[in-house]
């Protein structure tokens, strides 16, 4: 499932999979009777305040997640949870550590360290 998930971000991108769950949620939504009941203004409002639920649930479940990661990172006795920032910046740092930046004439160069510039 995993697979299916990248290779459809891949190809279709992150609408195309926001607009794939939004008709999956609501598909069969408009088709029931009380929307024939009620007047497409009221119909909007109606979608736009189930929206906002589903939005709110999403960023809800998300404080939790986060918030039990922090209790358990607490519990664990350490500092775990790193921001994005850190865990890429500690990665470049790793991944640059055998090379050497200089900038000669206005060109910026890359050279592993015990290199010397070919001139």
């Amino acid at each position: 499932m995993e697979r299916f998930w990248k290779a459809a971000v891949g190809i279709g991108g992150v609408a195309a999979i926001g607009a794939f769950v939004f008709w999956s949620l609501y598909r069969d939504w408009l088709r029931l009777p009380l929307f024939s009941q009620i007047s497409p203004q009221q119909t909007f409002q109606l979608m736009l305040i189930f929206l906002s639920l589903t939005f709110l649930s999403l960023v809800g479940m998300l404080i939790v997640y986060v918030w039990t990661k922090h209790l358990e990172a607490k519990r664990n006795g350490g500092s775990e949870i790193r921001s994005s920032v850190d865990l890429v910046s500690s990665s470049l740092e790793r991944t640059n550590q055998g090379y050497e930046e200089t900038l000669e004439g206005g060109n910026r160069h890359i050279r592993p360290k015990d290199s010397s510039p070919s001139k």
